[in-house]
């Protein structure tokens, strides 16, 4: 199966740049970046989808969509995602207090406190 991935892969990225004369250009932050870039932490997290609490919030089943925002949260924190925590707080806000609050916990519980300026200076 491996090696099916990797040829229909390779067949697509020459098929783009047959089409396209050349394989599209890289950017970052809006700027063109030379060369090949390779993603080396390309990690693939399964969890609930924050999507998912709202398709379900946006047909008013709340009882799913506080579900759903729960299981997200809960593995977002797991893995130290706290973008996704805060997406889950957007999405949720004023339609789930319930969730809100988790979601804000969550976020305090994987904030990094400031350093002690007294424990940090040298003598």
């Amino acid at each position: 199966m491996r090696d099916a991935r990797a040829r229909a892969r390779q067949l697509a990225w020459a098929q783009l740049a047959e089409a396209r004369g050349g394989l599209p250009q890289t950017t970052a932050a809006g700027q063109s970046v030379p060369g090949l870039v390779l993603d080396l932490d390309a990690s693939i997290v399964l969890c609930h989808s924050d999507t998912t609490g709202e398709v379900l919030l946006a047909r008013a089943d709340m009882s799913q969509a506080e579900t759903a925002f729960q299981a997200a949260i809960a593995i977002a924190e797991e893995h130290r995602l706290p973008h996704q925590i805060q997406r889950s707080l957007r999405a949720c806000t004023s339609h789930l207090p319930a969730v809100e609050e988790l979601a804000r916990q969550s976020l305090e519980r994987l904030r990094i406190p400031a350093p002690d300026p007294a424990v940090t200076q040298a003598p």
